[in-house]
């Protein structure tokens, strides 16, 4: 930002600009969690409420207060700050720390544009007001979560980034709210404005100036899209089945009391993935067992007796949580993490699973613990489990029912011993992708290589289906469950329940409702043979339009 025509007074007064500036911002932020909290859900809004915490971080405020006292302007002062912190972090070399850098940057220049009497108003065109003719495609170097957020469902018909990948929280937010987005698009769309472009965010392709026949096939494909969209929703309510009876369970993943009663409504068979972190996210002294119960329970009673599966804290890696710290680490996904937060300290996790069981003895419930590695901990959760039900009259409810996500792959690849005894296990298909492939998945550079549909995250869920012990039953939670091509190709794998966002719900309900199991297996038979995840793409494309 230019700082030429910036006017500095002296110390006391720039310290008093600083203070107005970061103020202003943190406001902005406040009412834009309420926004986004309102309208998309808590978890988005968790984003904010981390940039809300940035603005109180001593590291990045105290430098440029004493910097301000010993007499250098506020404005550059702050956008000295702010610019060596952004190069310390983008130059480490564990990525979740790298992707502060753009935290930081997107904080930074909300105080820089007080402080220069800019406020909210340099949002890229479009943003946040509708271009008075047609809707545009709006084509940004990358999407931060307040344009995101403001996007203006009448002027805007798209977005296309430069640069970013897929799981930016900015795409995400646009993403939920209902937007089709294209990531990292580069050189292509680095074109003049008034451009025709034309977005197929389904198959992420682009087409700048497309011709007439083009353009004709992407209008048919969009009504084709529309009018099975409506079918999918008529028949929402429907259980989830393939086209020769097979029952597969299509439920939500959750993470807030008002995402309950949508997702009933958008057919859901029940919840299968409640991320109690999010749900606690706000909270600043750990909740008690009576406040956990309230909350669980208006979750429960929103689900009309559909069955509720409450994953039990879920911190560490890209999840923190205030009242429950976590070491830093270098790798923090590789780190203490999950259940492993628990290991020296189970009070908190005792409770909430005390919780768990005074909800379970009223509603079909159904508990999921995280980033489980080995029988070991398995047994140690059980008995942590027995104290906390030991707390009950009754003791543990009948009716809970227990499970283990399967996240890391040792403990897919030793499933038949991990979990003897349970009633189901989960897979966890984001972490278990990044961690069999290597690939972090909040990293753009490596969006490509994190792909559930390689062949290799394929094999190892084809395992855990074939070597699970009877009754235990195999769910699969996380983004893959929320593709409807790629859930149906997991159906042939093996999966029987599937956890997706509420959104995507009817699209695989209907993907189901298509395909016949002996259909679904021998595709599930050519994906494990291809050799990359783009073959296995390719081999979707005809259960997709």
């Amino acid at each position: 930002m230019d700082l030429s025509r910036y006017q500095p007074g002296p110390p006391e007064q720039e310290l008093a600009r600083l203070a107005d500036a970061v103020g202003g911002a943190a406001g902005e932020l406040r009412a834009l969690a309420s926004r986004m909290r309102a309208v998309v859900g808590e978890e988005e809004a968790a984003v904010v409420e981390a940039h809300l915490e940035l603005l109180r971080d001593p590291a990045l405020l105290d430098p440029v207060r004493d910097a301000v006292a010993d007499g250098e302007p506020a404005a550059p002062a702050w956008q000295r700050q702010v610019t060596g912190l952004n190069e310390q972090l983008a130059a480490l070399s564990d990525a979740y720390q790298r992707d502060r850098a753009r935290d930081v940057t997107e904080v930074g220049g909300r105080v820089l544009r007080r402080l220069v009497d800019q406020g909210e108003d340099a949002r890229p065109d479009g943003a946040g007001d509708s271009t008075g003719g047609e809707p545009a495609v709006l084509v940004l170097d990358d999407l931060d979560v307040g344009t995101a957020a403001t996007l203006d469902g009448a002027g805007v018909a798209g977005v296309v980034t430069l640069r970013g990948g897929a799981t930016g929280h900015g795409v995400l937010v646009a993403r939920a709210r209902g937007f089709p987005v294209i990531t990292g698009a580069g050189q292509d769309a680095d074109v003049p404005d008034g451009t025709l472009l034309a977005v197929d965010a389904r198959r992420q392709q682009l087409h700048v100036g497309p011709d007439e026949p083009t353009w004709r096939r992407l209008a048919e494909l969009r009504e084709s899209r529309r009018q099975r969209r409506e079918q999918a929703l008529a028949a929402a309510r429907e259980p989830g089945r393939t086209a020769d009876g097979v029952r597969v369970a299509v439920e939500a993943n959750l993470g807030t009391v008002a995402e309950a009663g949508p997702a009933v409504a958008a057919g859901a068979d029940g919840c299968g993935l409640l991320r109690t972190e999010v749900l606690f996210a706000g909270w600043r002294q750990t909740p008690t067992v009576a406040e956990q119960v309230q909350q669980l329970t208006v979750v429960a009673e929103a689900l009309q007796g559909r069955p509720l599966t409450v994953r039990t804290w879920d911190v560490g890696g890209d999840k923190p949580l205030p009242f429950l710290p976590v070491p830093v680490a270098a790798n923090p996904f590789l780190g203490v993490r999950g259940l492993r937060v628990f290991r020296e300290a189970p009070g908190p996790l005792v409770d909430q699973l005390e919780a768990v069981c005074r909800v379970a003895a009223r509603y079909p419930v159904r508990v999921l613990v995280p980033m489980v590695t080995t029988r070991a901990e398995v047994e140690w959760t059980l008995a942590r489990l027995d104290e906390a039900a030991g707390r009950l009259p009754g003791g543990r409810p009948d009716g809970l029912e227990v499970g283990v996500m399967l996240e890391v792959p040792g403990a897919a690849l030793r499933v038949a011993e991990l979990s003897a005894g349970l009633d189901f296990v989960s897979i966890g298909s984001n972490d278990l992708t990044q961690y069999l492939l290597a690939a972090e998945r909040g990293n753009p550079a490596l969006a490509e290589l994190a792909d559930h549909a390689d062949p290799a995250v394929l094999r190892l869920v084809r395992t855990v289906c074939q070597e699970v012990p009877d009754p235990v039953q195999v769910a699969l939670c996380g983004d893959a469950a929320s593709d409807p091509a790629l859930a149906a190709l997991l159906v042939g794998l093996g999966v029987r329940e599937l956890s997706a966002t509420a959104a995507t719900v009817p699209d695989v309900k209907a993907v189901l409702r298509r395909s016949a199991l002996p259909e679904l297996e021998a595709l599930a038979r050519r994906a494990g043979q291809a050799g990359s995840a783009a073959e296995v793409r390719q081999l979707l494309e005809p259960l997709r339009d």
